[in-house]
């Protein structure tokens, strides 16, 4: 387990006594007095932030000394100013109190209370799988049966967990009743993949989703706003195309990584500057918002089937064809700028965006990454909540289907390899144009709702052509 590249989160038990302990906060915390340290954990085991400010208030609340607390802070700022480069503005005393301090809240849920776990592994380290029966673990059929027949509301409190199971269970019926005539037996395995916002919104409030919801559409509309600004009066239409590069070029400040030359709006309209793939996108065939950079249409004809890296690394200190103005900055310069890029502001998914886009520009040669073993195993409360309803629509059958949890990293894999066309195209004539070419545009908004219409013309193809294998199987 230790090779995982994720082991050091997932043996990650308290965040807030990783915090106290971490270099900032490692001296200053035993100076706290005890009713300060309990008051800035519950905080932090809220998910809100708290600053050195923020504690030193608390400890004059308290009655406590401050001059333990500032001389510790003088010491920790010292230091911090020290490992500063000399170009670097220095942290001033104010900016150092400040700094919000936050822990990253654990997610999911454990399978089983601590006792149990500790029982499982004392029978694990006795030689005893506590799966078998006699074991801590065992289930009989007894109680798999029982288990099956508990109501929803009897295992999560959640009404959007409840909502969602309730869907579920409606549609498995509503499949099995059109598509094969109300003869579950004929479906031979269910696999089932949860939407990750399912897994963020679970246990939220309405007020704490429609904040969330917010946040993630903050920085959309923060760049729409400054595109309409930026073409006030200009007879300029905002599409949706302009407005991904424009946030692609708000991450990254507005300059190109490769010459640290600034751009406008207006040189992405008329395409001076275009999008950029950091690695190629035939080693890595993605377009996602964290897999571009906004670069000169020159530089991008250029740079060819080079990564980033290896491009600048190449390149650096030589001018641009037809551009001889600008030239490629030097490596060192190049990861000052890559390093330096803000990946702190925003949602969560904003941040992770902002450091995998960090991370890629620092690859030098590109490996295609291999499924790790959590890829292939990652499951939730959820995906076994999701399974327990749809056995029940098979209950009393000889031959149980197998119902098998997907993990949203395969079948994201499995879906660029997925010929969608070619399958509908079989059913449907209508999906290709005259020269062979789909009709659908993939950024149409109706795409979804015509890939669902096709789909269902596929399935009555296939039942009037073959009656007696249509709906079998998988």
């Amino acid at each position: 387990m230790l090779m995982h590249p994720d082991a050091k989160d997932a043996l990650l038990l308290d965040p807030v006594r990783k915090l106290t302990r971490s270099d900032k906060l490692n001296t200053l915390w035993p100076v706290l007095p005890e009713r300060v340290q309990q008051r800035a954990a519950n905080i932090w085991r809220r998910g809100k932030a708290i600053t050195l400010l923020g504690l030193r208030e608390r400890i004059q609340m308290a009655g406590g000394s401050l001059a333990t607390f500032d001389g510790e802070v003088e010491r920790l700022l010292d230091a911090a100013n020290t490992k500063r480069r000399r170009k670097v503005q220095p942290i001033t005393r104010e900016e150092f109190l400040a700094e919000p301090l936050v822990v990253r809240r654990l997610e999911g849920r454990a399978a089983y209370a601590r006792l149990i776990l500790r029982r499982a592994f004392e029978e694990v380290m006795a030689g005893k799988h506590p799966k078998e029966e006699g074991g801590c673990l065992f289930r009989s059929e007894e109680v798999r049966a029982a288990q099956l027949q508990r109501r929803i509301d009897e295992q999560t409190n959640n009404h959007l967990v409840r909502h969602r199971l309730l869907i579920l269970e409606r549609l498995q019926r509503d499949i099995v009743k059109e598509y094969l005539g109300g003869k579950s037996a004929h479906i031979g395995r269910v696999t089932i993949e949860v939407n990750r916002d399912l897994r963020e919104m679970s246990g939220k409030t309405a007020k704490e989703k429609a904040q969330d919801l917010g946040q993630r559409l903050a920085n959309f509309k923060n760049v729409a706003e400054k595109l309409e600004e930026a073409f006030e009066g200009k007879d300029v239409h905002i599409s949706p195309g302009l407005i991904r590069k424009a946030r692609i070029a708000e991450d990254l400040g507005w300059t190109c990584p490769y010459t640290h030359h600034s751009y406008d709006a207006f040189q992405l309209l008329n395409r001076t500057v275009d999008k950029d793939h950091i690695i190629p996108r035939t080693e890595r065939a993605s377009d996602s918002l964290d897999s571009l950079v906004i670069t000169f249409s020159a530089i991008n004809k250029w740079k060819g089937k080079r990564t980033a890296m290896k491009f600048v690394e190449d390149e650096q200190g030589n001018p641009v064809p037809d551009m001889p103005n600008l030239s490629i900055v030097t490596l060192t310069h190049y990861k000052a700028f890559v390093e330096g890029l803000d990946t702190f502001r925003g949602h969560d998914d904003d941040k992770r965006r902002k450091k995998n886009r960090q991370r890629l520009l620092l690859v030098r040669d590109y490996e295609k990454p291999e499924f790790t073993p959590r890829d292939l195993t990652q499951t939730s409360q959820l995906v076994r909540l999701g399974a327990q309803v749809l056995k029940k629509g098979f209950t009393g059958l000889e031959r149980q289907p197998v119902i098998t949890s997907m993990p949203g990293s395969v079948t994201g894999v499995m879906r660029k390899g997925w010929n969608l066309i070619g399958c509908l195209s079989a059913a449907n004539l209508n999906v290709l144009d005259g020269i062979g070419q789909p009709k659908l545009k993939r950024k149409s908004a109706t795409s979804h709702i015509c890939i669902m219409r096709l789909m269902h013309a596929c399935w009555r193809w296939l039942r009037i052509s073959f009656p007696t294998t249509a709906g079998c199987g998988n």
